[in-house]
């Protein structure tokens, strides 16, 4: 029986043990949270905070803060309709390239139309040039152009016999466009125009005014020989006349030099005294497009008047100066 008594008791002093340290435990535990609780009370808010650790480490946030939320939503659509603009714009732009290339004109006509009339906001934009002259020729591919136009103008081989196409020499791209008369026997045999006796005088008279060849873009009037060196007639030069038109379109320089009367005749419709234009810059219109020409002498006559090179010496450095303004 004493025993027995000897083992409870025991058994009281155990269990009151034990929940002593049940209650320091959780005590401690009750201590750490209130000690967490009060530091992260004096802590700012932080509306970006991390999910875990292991995303934290990868740049993922979690974001609590409403209104940062929609800040960051607005931006997100903002970026995603000015993506969905774009890549419209590129492909309206990609159309019109098929549609163009596909024979369809009125598409750069359109076009350039509305790039006149885009107010100054639109043009700033990346995918606009301001300059009208530039839009005109990124958007009109000139191999394919030119490469039509010579076919139109092989089509009259059969009026010139054993004659050969003197189509044009030069820079495509350039700001210069030089327009004689007719090739001569060397420009027919070499199919190249400007390449004679008065070709060299030319070279030499623009060189004066440090305008190399290589940079300046020359044809004709009349793209085949005419029998025995004559000059064009009236109705070969109204034969011609639409295509060269369509020449200077394709080509869109900033400035045209007219070697000649027949030139002259052609593009400004003069008839008279070459003197009566010769050394006066004139603004035609030339199908869609406005041009700043002048009208010189040309080389071929310089060779038989060699007087008259110091009046065109005058002409061409009043050609250089307003290439230049």
């Amino acid at each position: 029986m004493k025993n027995i008594y000897s083992i409870f008791c025991i058994l009281i002093l155990l269990g009151v043990s034990m929940f002593s340290c049940g209650n320091n435990a959780e005590n401690d535990s009750i201590s750490l949270e209130a000690k967490q609780s009060k530091s992260s009370k004096n802590k700012p808010f932080n509306p970006v905070q991390p999910l875990d650790k292991n995303l934290a480490s990868s740049g993922v946030v979690r974001i609590s803060d409403p209104a940062k939320v929609k800040e960051l939503k607005d931006q997100l659509l903002s970026k995603i309709e000015a993506q969905k603009q774009l890549e419209l714009k590129e492909l309206k732009n990609k159309s019109i390239g098929i549609r163009y290339k596909a024979g369809d004109t009125s598409v750069v006509k359109n076009i350039l139309e509305l790039l006149k009339s885009t107010n100054k906001k639109e043009k700033n934009e990346d995918y606009i040039n301001e300059n009208f002259e530039e839009n005109k020729k990124i958007l009109m591919d000139k191999n394919l152009e030119l490469s039509k136009l010579k076919n139109s103008i092989l089509k009259f081989n059969k009026n010139f016999p054993g004659k050969n196409l003197v189509f044009s020499d030069g820079n495509k791209d350039a700001k210069v466009m030089i327009i004689g008369e007719a090739p001569g026997r060397t420009e027919d045999k070499l199919q190249k125009p400007f390449v004679g006796r008065a070709g060299k005088l030319l070279d030499s008279l623009l060189e004066s005014i440090h305008l190399d060849r290589s940079k300046v873009y020359i044809t004709n009037v009349v793209n085949y020989r005419p029998d025995k060196n004559r000059k064009p007639t009236p109705e070969e030069i109204n034969e011609f006349k639409k295509l060269l038109f369509k020449h200077i379109e394709i080509i869109s320089p900033k400035c045209i030099l007219l070697l000649g009367a027949t030139a002259a005749t052609a593009v400004l419709n003069h008839i008279g005294p070459l003197g009566e234009v010769r050394g006066k810059w004139k603004n035609i219109k030339i199908i869609n497009s406005y041009f700043d020409i002048l009208t010189t002498f040309h080389p071929a006559f310089l060779l038989r008047q060699p007087a008259q090179k110091k009046s065109t010496l005058e002409d061409l450095l009043e050609f250089k100066r307003k290439l230049s303004s």
